[in-house]
């Protein structure tokens, strides 16, 4: 993000448990910037980034997408949200790790660890069940990723258990960019160790296509 940007916080309407609430909160954001702004999302919130640019391609110059959640199996959404709901975020949590990390999953503490981070920053474990059955019900297919004809950066990590999704992201989408990030895994790829790496895809991206650098990291 460049020097001045503004920083905004929304919240839902209501319950704020539907897509059309989430797609809200995007468009309060869009709604404040002084041009088309480019889009990032990075596993779950790239379920929610690809969905606002499907039902807004004219209001985004561009997208990024980070191993994005696009094809997660229903039953598997299913099951997540049901324990979560049950207020079992730790099993929740364990499904995903299984999954997305499974060097982790094998791991009690990091499993507990994982879950602690997760639930510190949401409201209550029925919060990450509502946010997870929006996904199981809003699948974005491939004939939709296919219309998508903005540019689009995927990026992947080279040691992800999840980077299957910029894979078939890039065979779906018409003209993607995929920037890999040497010995990333899925639940690092964002972390302070990689920074530089993303960055550099970013603003390689950006700059190619005559896009505002965005700045990773506070």
């Amino acid at each position: 993000m460049s020097d001045g940007i503004q920083h905004y916080t929304v919240h839902s309407p209501g319950d704020g448990y539907e897509l059309e609430s989430y797609l809200g909160d995007i468009e309060t954001v869009v709604a404040h910037t002084n041009r088309r702004p480019v889009l990032l999302g990075y596993s779950h919130t790239a379920f929610f980034t690809a969905h606002y640019a499907l039902k807004n391609p004219e209001k985004i110059a561009a997208l990024i997408l980070i191993e994005p959640a696009l094809f997660n199996d229903r039953e598997e959404l299913l099951s997540r949200a049901r324990k979560a709901l049950e207020g079992d975020e730790r099993g929740s949590m364990q499904e995903l790790l299984d999954k997305v990390q499974p060097d982790l999953g094998e791991d009690p503490n990091l499993v507990q660890a994982y879950t602690s981070m997760v639930t510190k920053f949401t409201s209550s474990s029925a919060a990450i069940g509502m946010e997870l059955l929006v996904r199981a019900n809003h699948p974005v297919s491939a004939e939709q990723l296919s219309t998508l004809k903005m540019p689009i950066l995927l990026i992947g990590g080279t040691k992800s258990h999840a980077a299957y999704t910029v894979h078939r992201a890039a065979s779906i989408l018409p003209h993607p960019y995929v920037w890999w990030i040497e010995n990333a895994t899925h639940m690092d790829i964002m972390g302070e160790q990689f920074t530089e790496k993303v960055a550099l895809g970013i603003n390689s991206f950006c700059a190619a296509h005559g896009l505002d650098k965005p700045q990773l990291g506070s």
